[in-house]
């Protein structure tokens, strides 16, 4: 088979996801051109996608060396420096790319991303809106961009470019989600409300919208609303131990302490090693919970303790109760969790202020 033939067959194989038999092929184009820029480049690309990131990075340099005007080129070298976090590196090539080819929309919204990464968020935000006015323009994208902006705690900047991405893409169902976020985290609660409103009538079975929807209840104080919207998601995904967590919450918050110790052992049960997410919240509703006694909770504290130790030792071999300054006193002072054995516990443990 001829070399041009051999690297439309390898391309058309990464173009059908058939990474492993492009990667063949194009390691067999390189022992006869070992120099050849494109088999050098989409070689490095096939091991990339199969997430062989470094291995790929040797091959993909090297493609520039041979071609070093190739802004894609330097683009797709810039997208492997992102994904192993050196980021330094992947702004100094992606400015490259966009040196060669300023109008490379692609670039600029690569190069957004690696601006946030590196906290330059205004410069992001300038690479953004340039690539949208360069035709890099769908959903997804602005999706990517409002969800760094919100992890970057911009959250002005966020809601704004959410706004426009709906009035762009009105019966997008993601962008009307992200748009709901925004709302959410930029405390515009009656808002945000309407929006995951709308999205459960397009999608009534999403458990996450429904919790999504609960929280902005119990942001709005409609307590039993947002104990109907736990209810509903629970009737999808029973197993959803963070909805029965926040249910058990609720219940606790309205002085129903059976129905909430009810909900939280459920909660715990289904939590598996996960249960230092549920059982703290369930410790402190206790020291609330007038219907059990001191005894009751201490057990159960010494019960979260002995999970630990449990999870520790299985994992590690190696008990997690330790305390170098007093051996036999495991409850450190000022110090509240299920970190003691044999002392007893009141309802709200209390720094020891006696005298030795």
């Amino acid at each position: 088979m001829k070399i041009n033939e051999l690297l439309q067959s390898a391309t058309r194989h990464i173009a059908s996801g058939d990474l492993f038999h492009a990667e063949v092929m194009f390691r067999e184009v390189l022992t006869y051109k070992p120099s050849n820029p494109e088999a050098l480049h989409f070689l490095g690309l096939a091991l990339h996608q199969q997430g062989k990131s470094s291995e790929a990075l040797p091959f993909l340099e090297k493609s520039i060396k041979v071609s070093p005007t190739n802004s894609i080129f330097q683009h797709n070298v810039a997208l492997v420096l992102l994904t192993l976090q050196r980021y330094r590196d992947a702004l100094d090539r992606i400015q490259r790319a966009l040196m060669l080819n300023p109008k490379f929309g692609t670039a600029h919204f690569t190069c957004g991303e690696i601006e946030c990464e590196l906290k330059n968020y205004e410069s992001a935000l300038q690479h953004f809106r340039r690539s949208f006015a360069l035709g890099n323009e769908n959903p997804e994208a602005r999706i990517r961009v409002i969800t760094l902006l919100l992890k970057a705690q911009r959250l002005e900047d966020a809601l704004e470019l959410a706004r426009a991405a709906r009035e762009m893409y009105p019966a997008n169902e993601s962008i009307l989600y992200v748009f709901g976020v925004a709302l959410a985290v930029t405390g515009e609660h009656l808002k945000a409300k309407e929006i995951f409103t709308d999205c459960l009538a397009r999608s009534p079975a999403n458990v996450e919208l429904i919790c999504k929807l609960a929280a902005e209840e119990v942001a709005l104080s409609n307590i039993e609303d947002a104990i109907a919207c736990y209810l509903d998601a629970l009737k999808f995904q029973p197993d959803n131990f963070s909805a029965r967590t926040k249910l058990a919450l609720l219940y606790g918050y309205q002085h129903k302490y059976e129905d909430a110790r009810q909900e939280f052992a459920i909660a715990i049960e289904h939590s598996k090693e996960s249960f230092d997410q549920v059982f703290p919240t369930y410790l402190l509703t206790l020291q609330y919970d007038p219907n059990v006694t001191d005894e009751f909770v201490s057990n159960e504290h010494r019960r979260y303790g002995g999970l630990i130790d449990e999870r520790n030792t299985k994992h590690s071999g190696v008990s997690s109760w330790t305390n170098s300054v007093c051996a036999d006193r495991q409850l450190r002072v000022g110090y509240v969790s299920a970190d003691f054995r044999d002392h007893p516990v009141s309802r709200i443990p209390n720094a020891d202020t006696r005298k030795p």
